[in-house]
């Protein structure tokens, strides 16, 4: 059988899980954590202006390649993508450039 202290600790720890489940139902979900099958909605701006969401292209396949132009192994893989892109048009690609500072 338990002891007194060991039921008082497990009850404890019971209860703090069941308030820690309750917390999370009622924290607000922000507009960032909104999924579109299966994605985390977000919304970018191209070099033309233009805004692109995910949730625009619904039903596309979608690659998102994250570079840098100061990165040399990423722009070595800049020619593999674009010979990518042009066999396979049937799939998005999406190059999200990173800026320092």
């Amino acid at each position: 059988m338990l002891n007194q202290r060991a039921k008082n600790v497990i009850f404890i720890l019971v209860v703090a899980v069941l308030i820690a489940l309750l917390v999370y139902q009622f924290i607000p979900r922000t507009k960032s954590q909104v999924r579109v099958n299966g994605a985390i909605e977000f919304k970018l701006e191209s070099v033309d202006g233009k805004e692109y969401s995910i949730s625009s292209f619904r039903g596309k396949k979608v690659i998102l390649n994250f570079f840098a132009t100061w990165c040399p192994p990423c722009r070595a893989e800049i020619p593999d993508f674009e010979k990518f892109h042009k066999s396979n048009k049937d799939i998005v690609l999406i190059g999200i450039k990173y800026s320092r500072g």
